[in-house]
């Protein structure tokens, strides 16, 4: 209780959820909120009490209360709560159990009850605490719920597939079961599961050569296709996505529309929200971001243009596979003409590195203003790295590999190693690829344009643009 006016003979209750307050006077002459959250006012209402567990509070509560199944407050003093843990299960509002052998818990996606799932068929975990379940071995199958490698059983035996499907047909196990053996022999791919950046997609069994086809989740007038391929001695899905929007694209349109954070902040935001999984829209969204800096700024620092080989890096290494290889060369190209026009507003001369990714603005010695040629050669160093890629002069020696450009003032190049800008079943190799005949089209504009059914392999990729370019492009990379 407190008393905030002089002379009263009685003393008021604080309210819900406060505590009396003592002043420098040592009376309580007011009331306080518990805080932090996870602390509640125990009774009768003289100070603040921590949750227990299973029990949590929030800011604008009055009181801790039970979290509602099947989530959990582990600890005391909790301030929200949480599904139990990969590889256990919900018990009551305090505790998780481990799952037993032959069961997994993946996640809350795995249950709305928060339990533990017995294994599926052809598959077994003979741990405590399993995430997930392990395949039953080659040429075995498995009843659900098995706890251990040996509980899965050895399929009819052959000489050829023929001979073992007869035995398979003529058998009373059940068909779900023979799948397994089918899918061991080459001839057909299991049911999976798959992450890609469109969403999550689950495909059934597929005998080999079928395809299974579903719409996008973000694109439903969109497909994604999934071909059970048979490859060597085994038989694998092979995606094609049709999708073009991720689960990401419309943070990276939010970052592009901000008009009110600098263009430091909003490069460096692109940088960590391409750490996602992004897909192929994605490099036209993070395009735009990137000219729309470039246009506002009439110089890229040193910070921003670090940040743009981040984001670089970051969509090299994604998954960009698509089944619309005109579209998938247009947004690799789109994407690196933008990173050359922020290029161009950076210091001359500076090689900015990462592993994968290489950049420089440079202007030759001696080059004038009128086109005529020069030579820039980089040092590439070793070939699992660019980081130690270096500017070379035109009497320096090196045994590594060394990219010479013959162009004009005010180049700008971009190197690229295991990059996935444009799209991959005919591989070529570097003395195969077209060449652009100007500075205006781009290697992906050509490959699209000469090759449409086939997709490519680019490791390392060489981009480069030359203003003022009079004579024919050319370059080379000796091995």
């Amino acid at each position: 209780e407190y008393q905030d006016e002089r002379g009263q003979t009685t003393c008021k209750r604080c309210g819900a959820g406060k505590v009396p307050k003592k002043d420098n006077s040592g009376y309580y002459s007011s009331c306080e909120v518990c805080g932090p959250e996870g602390i509640e006012v125990n009774n009768p209402g003289s100070s603040c009490t921590p949750c227990k567990e299973g029990h949590y509070r929030t800011s604008g509560m009055d009181k801790c209360e039970e979290c509602p199944s099947p989530k959990v407050a582990l600890k005391r003093e909790a301030n929200g709560c949480e599904f139990c843990g990969a590889g256990t299960s919900y018990t009551d509002s305090k505790t998780c159990t481990p799952c037993p052998k032959g069961q997994f818990r993946a996640g809350q996606q795995e249950s709305s009850t928060g339990t533990c799932l017995p294994c599926p068929v052809n598959t077994y975990s003979d741990k405590e605490k399993s995430s997930s379940c392990q395949l039953c071995p080659d040429k075995t199958y498995g009843e659900e719920g098995s706890d251990s490698a040996q509980k899965c059983t050895s399929c009819p035996t052959g000489d050829t597939f023929e001979e073992v499907n007869a035995k398979l047909k003529n058998s009373n196990i059940p068909s779900l079961l023979q799948q397994k053996c089918i899918a061991d022999w080459g001839e057909a791919c299991l049911s999976e599961d798959h992450s890609l950046p469109y969403g999550q997609y689950s495909t059934p069994f597929l005998t080999r050569d079928d395809i299974h086809t579903t719409p996008c989740l973000l694109e439903p007038s969109k497909k994604v296709e999934f071909q059970c391929v048979k490859k060597g001695d085994k038989s694998e899905i092979v995606v094609k996505p049709g999708c073009l929007k991720s689960e990401v694209t419309s943070e990276i349109e939010a970052i592009d529309k901000d008009t009110a954070s600098s263009s430091t902040k909003k490069i460096a935001k692109l940088a960590e929200v391409t750490k996602k999984n992004v897909g192929l829209q994605d490099l036209k969204a993070s395009a735009d971001v990137i000219k729309g800096v470039t246009t506002k700024e009439t110089k890229i620092t040193r910070t921003v243009m670090e940040d743009i080989v981040n984001v670089t890096v970051n969509l090299i290494g994604a998954d960009l596979r698509n089944s619309d290889i005109r579209y998938a060369a247009s947004a690799g190209s789109e994407y690196l003409q933008s990173v050359h026009s922020a290029l161009s507003k950076t210091d001359d001369g500076e090689l900015l590195l990462s592993k994968d990714v290489a950049t420089l603005h440079y202007n030759p010695p001696g080059t004038s203003t009128d086109g005529s040629s020069s030579v820039v050669k980089i040092d590439l160093g070793n070939q699992t790295s660019l980081m130690g890629a270096k500017l070379q002069t035109e009497t320096s020696e090196s045994r590594n590999n060394i990219v010479m450009v013959e162009g004009s003032k005010d180049m700008t190049i971009i190197i690229l190693t295991n990059s996935k800008l444009t799209p991959d079943p005919t591989v070529f190799t570097q003395d195969q690829l077209p060449r652009p005949s100007t500075n205006t089209t781009t290697t992906a504009q050509l490959i699209a344009d000469q090759y449409p059914n086939s997709v490519f392999v680019n490791s390392p990729v060489l981009e480069i643009s030359i203003p003022k370019l009079d004579g024919p492009f050319k370059f080379t990379i000796p091995v």
